[in-house]
Order: C-alpha cells, then sequence, then structure tokens
C-alpha cells in the first residue's frame, strides 16, 4: 500500500497543508518551518489506526497540544484527510491463499484508491472540555470512479452507498464477482451493512475501527498506516538497555535498540545479516554484533572487533556509530511499509550518510520519508524527490522544490549548479529564515498585525 497524499488542517502549525508522498521523499526548510510537525502529524495518524482516536490524543499530550496554536480549542476543528493506493497485486497478495484469487482475476478492477477523512473538535473552550468527531467518511474508488462510500456525522450514524457498478458485478458469476465479493465485503452485504448502519458508534471512535477488520481491503489500509513508524534518533537513547518482548519494536527515538536487535537475529536472520553488512562499511572489522544480558535482566548490545581483546559495549561507541546502527535496523526491519525519520545526518560522516540514503532509495517494500538540512543529502538525492517547507503568519506550507522555480530546475538537470547552492543562496525566498527574510522591525510589525487578522478569521 502506498500512502499518496495527507491533507491536515488546523493540526498545529499544519493550518491547511496537502502533503504528498513518492517511495522516497526528502523534506527540507528552514527551523520551525512545520517539518517535526508534520513528524508528529504521521505519528498521530498511526496511532489512530492503531489505537484509535483517543488513545492518540492522550499519547499527543491531549486535545491542546496538537490544534492550531493561533485558534480557540472550540473554533476550528481538526481535519485529517489520508489517501492511499493499493495495487491489485497487492490485494491478491491480501486474500487467504484458499480462496486462490490471482492477480489476473482483479486485473479489471485496477488499483484501488482508498480516501479517509474526519474531523473532530472540543465542545468547549476550557481543557476540561471533552472532543467528539464531526465528520467521518472513507471512500474506496478505482479509475471509473468511487465504488463505496461509508459516512458518518456528528448523530453517529452511519450511512453506506454502494455504487451500482459493484452491485452489478459482484451479483454476477464468474472469477471477479467472486473476489470483488471477498475484497468488499461486508459493503455488499445488505443485512450486515443494516446492522452497522443501526449501531451507535462512540462519540471518539472513527468508523475505520468498524470496518478495519471486516473488509480486506480496509483492513489492508488500516494496518499499513498503523504501522507506520517515525524516527528522531539520539544516540544516548539508542545506548539504553531493552527489555525482551516477544515482538521488540524501535522507539521514536531509539530506545529499545538491543531488544529490536534480538528480535531480528531470531525471527528475521536476513534483515540482520544486512545490518551487519552495512556496519562493516563503518567498523572494517567488525566480526559480530552480540546481544548480551544485563545484571537487572535487561538486553545490552556488545559489538565484536577482529584483532580487539574485549568487545565494546555502546557507551564505548561513537555517537555516529550507534546513530548509524540505529538506522541501519529501522529501515531493515522490515514490519513498517512507511518511515519517517528526521535529520538522519546528525553525527553521521557524509560517506555514511549517502550509503544510508543508498539503503533507502534501493528499498523498493516501503516509502520512506527524510527530514534533513544536510547540503550531503540536498545535493544526494534526486530533485523530483525534494520538498521545501516554510513558516508564513504562523503556517506551515508544503511543495515540490523544483516547481518553486522551473529555471533553476534545468540547471539542476545539466548540472550547473547544486541544489545546495540554489538553497543556500537565498534564491529561493521560502527556504530562508524568516529573521533573515526581511527587516526585523517590519516583520515583527507585520506578524502583529497577521496575528489579529488570524484571530478575526478565525471566528
Amino acid at each position: 500500500m502506498r500512502l499518496r497524499r495527507v491533507h491536515f488542517k488546523a493540526f498545529k502549525s499544519l493550518h491547511d497543508v496537502v502533503c504528498d508522498f513518492d517511495a522516497f521523499t526528502v523534506i527540507t526548510g528552514a527551523n520551525g518551518a512545520g517539518k517535526s510537525n508534520l513528524a508528529d502529524g504521521m505519528d498521530f495518524i498511526a496511532h489512530i489506526y492503531r489505537e484509535g482516536l483517543e488513545m492518540a490524543v492522550m499519547r499527543a499530550g491531549g486535545y491542546d497540544s496538537i490544534a492550531y496554536r493561533r485558534s480557540t480549542r472550540a473554533r476550528a476543528p481538526i481535519s485529517i484527510e489520508v489517501e492511499g493506493e493499493i495495487s491489485v497485486e497487492e490485494l491478491a497478495n491480501a486474500f487467504p491463499a484458499h480462496l486462490g484469487i490471482t492477480r489476473a482475476r482483479l486485473k479489471s478492477l485496477g488499483s484501488l484508491i482508498f480516501r479517509h477523512s474526519f474531523a473532530f473538535r472540543a465542545a468547549g473552550r476550557s481543557i476540561g472540555s471533552d472532543f467528539s468527531i464531526q465528520h467521518d467518511r472513507m471512500d474506496v474508488s478505482n479509475k471509473s470512479g468511487s465504488l463505496v462510500i461509508v459516512e458518518r456525522g456528528p448523530d453517529t450514524s452511519v450511512s453506506i452507498s454502494i455504487s451500482e457498478r459493484l452491485k452489478k458485478t459482484v451479483s454476477g458469476q464468474g472469477p471477479l464477482a467472486e473476489a470483488l465479493h471477498y475484497a468488499f465485503y461486508p459493503f455488499i452485504d445488505q443485512s450486515v451493512m443494516r446492522m452497522f448502519e443501526e449501531r451507535t458508534i462512540p462519540a471518539t471512535d472513527l468508523i475505520m475501527r468498524q470496518f478495519g477488520a471486516s473488509s480486506i481491503g480496509v483492513w489492508r489500509l488500516a494496518r499499513s498506516i498503523g504501522h507506520a513508524r517515525v524516527f528522531q534518533l539520539n544516540p544516548q537513547q539508542c545506548r539504553s538497555t531493552g527489555v525482551p518482548t516477544p515482538n521488540a519494536s524501535l522507539s521514536r527515538y531509539g530506545e529499545n535498540l538491543p531488544s529490536v536487535a534480538h528480535y531480528l537475529q531470531k525471527h528475521r536472520p536476513e534483515s540482520w545479516e544486512k545490518i551487519v553488512n552495512a556496519m562493516r562499511a563503518i567498523v572494517p572489522r567488525l566480526e559480530g554484533i552480540q546481544i548480551t544480558h544485563t545484571e537487572d535482566r535487561r538486553l545490552a548490545l556488545q559489538f565484536k572487533e577482529r584483532f580487539v581483546g574485549r568487545s565494546w559495549n555502546t557507551n564505548e561507541l561513537s555517537d555516529g556509530t550507534i546513530q548509524a546502527f540505529a538506522l541501519f535496523t529501522a529501515i531493515f526491519d522490515g514490519r513498517s511499509p512507511t518511515l519517517v525519520v528526521e535529520e538522519p545526518e546528525n553525527s553521521l560522516h557524509p560517506w555514511v550518510l549517502r550509503q544510508f540514503i543508498d539503503l533507502c532509495r534501493a528499498d523498493d517494500s516501503r516509502q520512506i520519508v527524510l527530514t534533513t538540512h544536510s547540503p550531503v543529502v540536498l545535493d544526494y538525492v534526486p530533485h523530483e524527490s525534494l520538498r521545501l517547507m516554510w513558516l508564513r503568519n504562523g503556517k506551515s506550507h508544503y511543495v515540490h522544490m523544483s516547481k518553486l522555480n522551473p529555471n533553476v530546475l534545468e540547471l539542476w538537470k545539466s548540472g550547473e549548479v547544486r541544489v545546495f547552492d540554489t538553497y543556500d543562496s537565498g534564491l529561493f525566498p521560502e527556504a530562508v529564515p524568516q529573521y533573515y527574510s526581511a527587516d526585523q522591525s517590519d516583520q515583527v510589525q507585520g506578524q502583529a498585525t497577521l496575528f489579529e487578522a488570524d484571530d478575526e478569521e478565525s471566528q
């Protein structure tokens, strides 16, 4: 499943931002432009699909922590739209093998586009006010148009609409009818849908969670987005010991790294071998990486180097070495279809950073999004992958860098100018931090006026 785009409204500084993603996407921009807020937004969505809206809001620190800062909490609802695409091959692989539903049977259906949009808002202006879902809509379509629309409003009632084309195909005979019956169940079962329409859904529960375990296509989408991971790796956190668990996962800042390494050694030896081989570019005499037990029964990492009498523990490794190990672990883990990695260049040598980028680009099994300030990254990745974020009047913006100035794009293609040279020169005013882009006094005055305008607009 490929995540095509996410549309945020009134989420932190993402007042009204549409973010599109390629298989490999690199986002840059000045400090405070909203890159971390975008990463937080992706993490927030993943938690919604894994644990539900209420738990996701709690993990994010509460409604006030994620709402757009320039409007009071009761005025503008937080709105998110997620659009994903599942190919025919992926859909066929999602079916149980005994059904015999192949790619050929689904060929005429084509790729499916899933759009899930929802909005929620606080009931009042006090911090203790409850929030509830105002709108929730899921649309499944293909190249011919919408096939299924499931929608609910503030009253928690659900309405379901099935296209006549889908009804006609499913009611027929043959392999395609059988495949679509399974793909779109329970939407095409009137008795089951009547039960869902009569059910009262909790005010903070999304319809995706109601159907996620029932429909194969919706389940695939929910599972894929729910398993997305956001990383802002910190060498000190990566050095911490881990707790042994059956399905250990790497935390956002790198905690639990030894436990993930232990899991990969046991259950994904091919992935583990790739990590070790990648580390040999940094530690050429690396003999192996071992998992040991500490006195308090936790897990720790030890790096064994040839011709060295004893193993190195993580406290003896450089920041760059442990950071690289965590990055390689994140991308070779294989359980997350979408990865967002903030500033992977921290502590890394440029050659190691390029190696990491090569590994990201070579991995066609998942989507990878990087945020960066690094000239090495900007000059090394294809210009088609670059996006720029900037902040103006308290609102973040997001655009392909190549669309800001078509003339510069030709210079990049010819190799006459490097990407970072144009970025650093101020040729793109959007990339320049606000303090340096205008006279400070004029800027402060202008911001004060715009604050007032935004407040009036939000009312």
